[in-house]
């Protein structure tokens, strides 16, 4: 096995400005996007499997090779070192898009990209205070899905969103039945922390504040959950207009 771009494997660490992208059908949709590829690290039997670009380095390794490297019982025995894209300006994003704000769980910041794509949104809006996106464990749950996403960075996300057609999720009464909404065009779907939910000045930022109707013996759903309810709804509403 050669050595080179090996540290970088190694614990399966963040380290800027690279990710790690874990699993067979996550490496395929890596390749199917435009973002810079450096390395492989994979068991053999991958290579006829997948198309590696020229410039690509592979480098082989046992299962159990690579659980030294890594530290980690690997499910699949292949994973690709990434650059990270530089953040999008919002200029360059058209159409609807989900924001995060403090969503601090990575397997949930996952759900929801892959949620997201699902429903035919491409726009991600991610504050400081939310699990960075291109975490290994993010891209996993999200099964590549991110890299088919436009991400944008933002320090200042009121200011943001007083320009857009903001959309919170809000568990308070005066908030507005999801059923009961028409969705406008090129909306911002927020959402926010599990237990404390949108920032105050977030929400008040945004145009519009929603609930899910549920069972009141259930006082609220999983982040990444409500996601998909809401943007299934969206996406029914612009299949029905």
């Amino acid at each position: 096995m050669r050595k080179d771009d090996l540290s970088l494997f190694e614990g399966l660490r963040d380290i800027d400005p690279y990710f790690i992208a874990e699993g067979e059908e996550v490496v395929k949709s890596l390749f199917k996007s435009e973002i810079e590829v450096v390395s492989l690290l994979m068991e053999e039997h991958y290579v006829a499997k997948i198309s590696i670009p020229s410039h690509v380095k592979v480098q082989l390794g046992s299962r159990e090779e690579m659980k030294k490297i890594t530290g980690y019982e690997m499910h699949q025995g292949i994973m690709a070192l990434g650059v990270k894209p530089q953040s999008v300006s919002i200029a360059k994003m058209t159409g609807a898009a989900v924001v995060l704000n403090g969503v601090c769980n990575a397997e949930n910041v996952g759900a929801i990209v892959r949620n997201a794509v699902a429903f035919g949104v491409r726009n991600l809006i991610v504050d400081q205070h939310s699990s960075p996106p291109y975490l290994r464990r993010s891209i996993k749950v999200s099964r590549g899905a991110l890299f088919q996403m436009k991400v944008h960075i933002t320090s200042n996300l009121p200011e943001l969103l007083k320009k857009k057609n903001g959309i919170a999720t809000y568990l308070s009464n005066e908030a507005l039945s999801l059923d009961q909404l028409t969705i406008p065009k090129e909306p911002y779907f927020v959402f926010g922390r599990e237990g404390t939910g949108i920032d105050k000045d977030v929400l008040d930022a945004c145009t519009y504040k929603v609930k899910i109707p549920i069972d009141p013996i259930i006082d609220s759903l999983n982040v990444a959950v409500a996601s998909g309810i809401i943007l299934y709804t969206h996406l029914m509403q612009v299949k029905n207009k």
